[in-house]
């Protein structure tokens, strides 16, 4: 009998795409659910506390001004949804943090560490993980912290994939959350060399990698999945004639 594999990827921390996502195996009848990276969000709004009992906020390209209670709510809603992290403060506390970004990437990462755990309960809440097969991976946009947390929901039926084969559906896979290098200098990156080696030792953990599956982050290269608009020195994209030029950054 056929399966159906819903394979995903880029959430980038946006709270309205997993919850779509946890409705797959009802919508699609899929026997397999897998997101593999990119799973956390690259921004942290402050929500700013004004005099006079309203707050401040800056996202979607404007400010707001915002009523407390169902106002600020609505818009953090909206910013969680978008994949952004939102932080209540007042003026005073936005100064001292940009003074010390220590403080600021402390902060981040914990929002960021919350809501993975949050969301990996939402999953291990509403699907039954004895019948489908789930896999949540990092990405190489994901810090390296993000792995516990994944981890520590293996007994509830939540697969890691990254330390060797894992059983999906009864096809052994291997998976690497590792890309080339980028711009941004993300936090899993190696040169096509160290891919290679990756790679390498993965393969030799099966026993017939011709019937086994590759789960690899990176795009291949040359292909429609792996086109990026090309940057200039300053990471602003290059435009030709006015359009911005997409070039291939696959691996």
């Amino acid at each position: 009998m056929a399966q159906r594999v819903f394979f995903s990827v880029d959430v980038h921390g946006a709270e309205s795409v997993w919850r779509k996502w946890l409705r797959v195996p009802e919508l699609y009848d899929a026997d397999a659910l897998l997101l593999c990276g990119d799973l956390t969000g690259k921004s942290m709004v402050p929500v700013i506390e004004q005099p006079d009992g309203t707050f401040d906020a800056f996202y979607f390209g404007k400010n707001w001004n915002l009523a407390a209670g169902g106002e600020i709510d609505e818009m953090e809603r909206r910013i969680n949804d978008a994949g952004a992290y939102t932080l209540r403060c007042t003026a005073d506390e936005v100064a001292e943090l940009q003074e010390d970004p220590t403080r600021v990437e402390g902060i981040h990462m914990g929002k960021i560490l919350d809501r993975i755990e949050r969301w990996l309960e939402m999953l291990v809440e509403k699907l039954d993980l004895t019948r489908v097969d789930a896999i949540v991976m990092p990405g190489n946009d994901d810090d390296l912290g993000v792995d516990e947390v994944i981890k520590s929901f293996g007994d509830r039926g939540v697969k890691w994939c990254l330390d060797g084969p894992v059983d999906l559906l009864g096809i052994p896979m291997i998976s690497l959350d590792y890309v080339n290098p980028t711009p941004w200098d993300t936090p899993r990156e190696d040169s096509e060399r160290g891919l290679a080696k990756r790679i390498e030792g993965l393969v030799k953990r099966l026993d017939e990698p011709s019937r086994s599956i590759f789960n690899f982050h990176a795009p291949p290269k040359d292909t429609m999945l792996d086109l990026a608009p090309e940057l200039d020195a300053t990471r602003k994209p290059v435009t030709v004639a006015g359009q911005v030029n997409f070039v291939h950054v696959g691996s």
